[in-house]
This record gives structure tokens, sequence and C-alpha cells, in this order.
């Protein structure tokens, strides 16, 4: 007599799930070491924020936008917004 919890499954996609739940250990250190490697390169990749990579120096538009920045420098800004029951 079969037992009621494996009644209608496959007997080989039974054995397929039992062999996985034995290697959970082997599986979850495999997925945390390519994690690992993952994050040491994502970290590895180099950031260049500055527009000077972006656009060519010839440009007469951006000669145009240095020649502002150099009169109206440009400062850091941060914007705050705070909800409050009422207005």
């Amino acid at each position: 007599m079969s037992d009621y919890r494996t009644m209608f499954v496959s007997p080989r996609l039974l054995q397929l799930f039992l062999r996985v739940l034995r290697a959970r250990h082997v599986i979850v250190g495999i997925f945390a070491l390519l994690t690992l490697a993952g994050v040491y390169g994502a970290l590895r990749i180099p950031t260049d924020t500055s527009i000077n990579r972006l656009i060519v120096a010839a440009d007469p538009v951006a000669q145009a936008t240095r020649e502002f920045e150099l009169i109206y420098p440009q400062g850091e800004e941060a914007l705050i917004v705070l909800e409050a029951r009422t207005p």
C-alpha cells in the first residue's frame, strides 16, 4: 500500500526531489560562492561620472557649458520631502 503523500507522484520525480534535498548544502554553498564572485566582479567595475568623458571636447555646446559653469559654479543640492497630516 502506498503512502498518501507519494500516491500521485512519479517515482522518478520523487527520487529527483530527494536527491536535490540531500544536496541542499552543496547547492547553497555553490550559490554563495557564485554570489561572492558576482559581488567581487561588480565592485571592480570602474565608475566615471564626469561629463567630460561623455561629450566631445570640441563640441560648441560643451564649450559654452564649460564657460557658463566657470561664471556660475554649481553647488551640491538636496531635495527633502516631508509629509504631514495637515497641509
